[in-house]
């Protein structure tokens, strides 16, 4: 599912939360001057707060793919308060946030984060509720995918797509 698109001046990285975000967020998203923030069964994009209800507050949140770029933040005056060689990720997975269910996030054509949640065979799929704060207007288009204004910004849900065994099969 997309949930956000601009054009950025870099791709997609995920990096931990090492003092350089606010206390609540354990990684941090960057694509170009964007900032995603990944909390605890939330995810805050600019205006709006992405919250999966009813989630597992204690899932575990991890980078994947370790890509070769590093972060470095020089905080102040005081060395101590810098942050260097933050490693940087292609995907963040956020495992069991339902029972038996993992989301994980990554970066898309055109600038674009994407998520898919796992599910593993016998987990029930309708655990997943996501809950979407600080919206001005919600339309659905003709294709199926949820347009979310707040304020001047426009987002896109892309529809849900189902695949199995590497296929995409019937959903709903």
């Amino acid at each position: 599912k997309r949930l956000w698109g601009v054009t950025p001046s870099g791709g997609l990285r995920f990096e931990p939360n090492r003092g350089q975000s606010g206390s609540g967020v354990a990684f941090v998203g960057r694509m170009g001057s964007q900032r995603i923030a990944f909390g605890a069964a939330a995810v805050q994009v600019g205006p709006l707060r992405f919250h999966f209800r009813d989630a597992n507050s204690a899932a575990t949140i991890a980078g994947e793919d370790l890509l070769p770029s590093r972060s470095f933040y020089y905080l102040g005056n005081d060395p101590a308060r810098w942050q260097k060689d933050v490693p940087n990720y292609a995907h963040l997975r956020y495992r069991e946030l339902y029972p038996g269910i993992a989301c994980v996030f990554y970066g898309a054509g055109e600038g674009a984060l994407e998520y898919d949640l796992i599910v593993a065979p016998h987990a029930d799929p309708e655990q997943v509720l996501l809950e979407i704060e600080g919206v001005d207007n919600l339309a659905l288009t003709l294709q199926g995918d949820l347009q979310i204004r707040a304020g001047e910004r426009m987002l896109v849900q892309r529809r849900p797509r189902v695949f199995q065994k590497g296929r995409e099969i019937a959903g709903r």
